[in-house]
């Protein structure tokens, strides 16, 4: 549940920094030239300085909140691995993926949002680089062994032959629910 709940706080508050990035029209806003108008009508120098206050808070919640999802994330495959290295296919092991997914996704998020610190720090991006790296290729490799996302791929394969999603079998269904 912790993973869950970290993963969702660094994806709200990468898309918090977004949005005060978009305010400040800082060089690291990333979301569409067409927002500026949105964003910037008459800014006071208040809520300039009250912006720039919560990005820098922000930036240092998501960066202990990236290094979380890495470790958590890292630490569940390599984990799963030792334990189910004789039973890929078992549902443990497909909640262990989904979980890493997640954390790998959220931890992305992130670094998106803290692309300008890594620009001042490279020998930390390079390390970080380096992890991810191996992270994303055990994650790659354990999604492509288990097929863990079978019942996805049987619904992408069955829209695609011309068949509603109505008309589907309902134990796929089923077993559809509980990872969605």
């Amino acid at each position: 549940m912790s993973c869950v709940l970290a993963a969702l706080l660094t994806t709200v508050a990468s898309i918090a920094t977004a949005i005060l990035d978009q305010i400040l029209m800082a060089d690291a806003a990333f979301l569409p030239k067409k927002l500026n108008r949105l964003f910037s009508k008459k800014q006071k120098p208040e809520r300039i300085r009250t912006c720039r206050f919560r990005r820098n808070v922000l930036d240092r919640l998501i960066f202990s909140l990236a290094d979380q999802q890495l470790v958590t994330g890292f630490s569940l495959m390599l984990t799963g691995w030792i334990v189910h290295h004789d039973d890929l296919y078992s549902a443990h092991f497909a909640l262990i993926i989904y979980l890493s997914c997640l954390s790998s996704s959220s931890h992305l998020a992130a670094i998106v949002t803290l692309r300008k610190y890594f620009e001042e720090n490279q020998t930390l991006a390079l390390f970080r680089i380096t992890i991810i790296g191996l992270f994303a290729l055990l994650l790659s490799l354990s999604i492509s062994l288990t097929s863990a996302f079978g019942p996805f791929y049987f619904v992408f394969y069955y829209v695609t032959k011309g068949a509603s999603i109505a008309s589907l079998p309902f134990e796929v269904f089923l077993s559809i629910m509980p990872i969605l």
